[in-house]
Order: C-alpha cells, then sequence, then structure tokens
C-alpha cells in the first residue's frame, strides 16, 4: 500500500526554494503473488518501515497500482516506532489527503498525502498506520519487503493507538488494494 515515504529537506533548490522533497524510504509496486493475496476488512494495518535519510516533516505515497477496485483509506497515522507494534504517542500524527482524513486511491492509481510536522531521525523505524473500513484486497503489493506488518482484529479504527492490538503478523507485505 505504502510505496513511499518521503521528508523535507530544508536547503534551497536551483530555483531559491527552500522546500525539497527526497524518498527516505520506498519500494517498488507489484501484484500479489499467487497464495499471498491479503483480505482486510474494518481493520487497521501497521506498517513498519526503516528510514535512511531524517527530517522534520513527512509525506506518504499510496499506490493502487494494480488495483481492480477504488481503495478505500478510512484513516492513516504515522508515528516513530518504540518496538513492535508500539509507537511513541507522543509523535503520533494523523495524515491528512487534501485536508481530509480518509480518501479513496483510484484504481491503478497514487495518492500523497498532506505534509505533517514530524522529527525523524536518520536510520529509524516509523509505523504508517491505515484503516481500511470496507472489503479490502491487497492487490499491490510488495513481495520483499523484509519487514513484519501488523494487522487489528475486526474491531475498526487503532491507528491511533499506542500498544497497537496485534490479532496476526504478516510478512513481507506492504502495498494496496
Amino acid at each position: 500500500m505504502v510505496r513511499k515515504i518521503e521528508r523535507s529537506h530544508r536547503e534551497p533548490d536551483l530555483n531559491g526554494n527552500d522546500k525539497q522533497w527526497i524518498g527516505t524510504w520506498s519500494t517498488a509496486a507489484q501484484p500479489f503473488l499467487p497464495g499471498s493475496l491479503q483480505t482486510f476488512r474494518n481493520q487497521s494495518l501497521r506498517l513498519i518501515v526503516h528510514t535512511s535519510a531524517g527530517g522534520t516533516k513527512v509525506r506518504i505515497k499510496i499506490s493502487n497500482t494494480y488495483g481492480n477496485h477504488p481503495l478505500v483509506i478510512g484513516a492513516a497515522h504515522i508515528a516513530r516506532r518504540t518496538a513492535a507494534a508500539e509507537i511513541d504517542p507522543t509523535s503520533d500524527r494523523s495524515l491528512l489527503f487534501d485536508g481530509q482524513a480518509s480518501t479513496t486511491v483510484p484504481v491503478r492509481a497514487m495518492v500523497v498525502s498532506d505534509a505533517v510536522e514530524l522529527d525523524v531521525p536518520a536510520l529509524s523505524d516509523l509505523s504508517i498506520s491505515l484503516f481500511f473500513p470496507e472489503t479490502t484486497q491487497a492487490t499491490t503489493s510488495h513481495a520483499l519487503a523484509r519487514q513484519t506488518s501488523y494487522v487489528s482484529s475486526e474491531t475498526g479504527n487503532s491507528t491511533a493507538s499506542a500498544k497497537f492490538p496485534v490479532a496476526r503478523t504478516i510478512h513481507s507485505v506492504v502495498k494496496g488494494h
């Protein structure tokens, strides 16, 4: 689902602007592998990503590149991870999309969140939490993510939970609908 995390780099670019976005983590979108299709319904997914560069602002891109249906995101959060699926609650930020808490990613498309202020140390782990209010199949994925992701039980939006209610784990999944 999440394709890329970018952070703001505060040096003037060639046009004299002092905002330039650089990628600190990304992955290539792939169709799901046979036998590995994940389905979510009224659940939250907590993805853990390891950054390269640090920064003070972040935004994410969510991909539905291989989706056959629109991807509905009911809520999204980003925070610094402390351990396993837990986050530092003081770092938790709601992600908005054009000022809205929810978004729909069209078929074979991508959306970018609005930027949020967040101190991100270089070489740190971030947690990206997404809530899927509707039945969602992860048809866009990345089989070689080499990271553990966490899925809540079917109890609704857990994106802001410091102690994420883990119902199961997924290894090497990271993409979309």
